[in-house]
């Protein structure tokens, strides 16, 4: 619907497509942003139960990589620590996709921001030609009123000849 409007626009009036554009792209940058921020909040809500970060998870994968490398634990116990290296090593994956998440978010953000900045520059120059306009428009009426009374001292004066006649 949004991108529709943008073409019955552009098509009626030229000028204004890149502005319309710019904004029918910052506002699909926006979703995506929305939409990250939401994936980033589930992830690091699960984080947040946990009580855990980035460091406390490396941490805690050393501390039991250690346990296995310098006590002997029983096969059973070894396996049960392996496992939970394991799923450490999964939460720090998805610590790693907070991570990028994070990044889009900064580069979208980044990028609508210059939109933004289009925009407004395009805004500019639309007031500065409207106001180019306008003052075009004030002048040329003031040529239509200069003709029209020319246009009526000619009918005067032809019509002062025409009666000499």
């Amino acid at each position: 619907m949004l991108l529709l409007y943008i073409i019955i626009q552009s098509s009626e009036i030229g000028w204004i497509e890149v502005h319309l554009l710019s904004d029918a792209f910052a506002w699909i940058i926006v979703i995506n942003i929305r939409k990250l921020k939401k994936e980033r909040g589930e992830l690091l809500s699960e984080f947040k139960e946990l009580r855990l970060n980035k460091d406390s998870i490396n941490q805690k994968i050393q501390q039991l990589e250690i346990i296995i490398e310098t006590k002997c634990p029983s096969l059973e116990e070894e396996r049960r620590l392996v496992a939970e290296i394991e799923s450490y090593k999964k939460l720090l994956e998805k610590s790693e996709i907070i991570d990028d998440l994070n990044k889009k978010i900064m580069s979208l953000s980044e990028e609508i921001s210059k939109l933004v900045k289009k925009s407004a520059e395009e805004h500019k120059k639309v007031l500065e030609n409207a106001k180019v306009s306008a003052e075009s428009h004030q002048k040329l009426m003031e040529v239509y009123a200069q003709i029209n009374k020319l246009k009526e001292k000619s009918k005067e004066l032809y019509n002062k000849l025409k009666n000499q006649e």
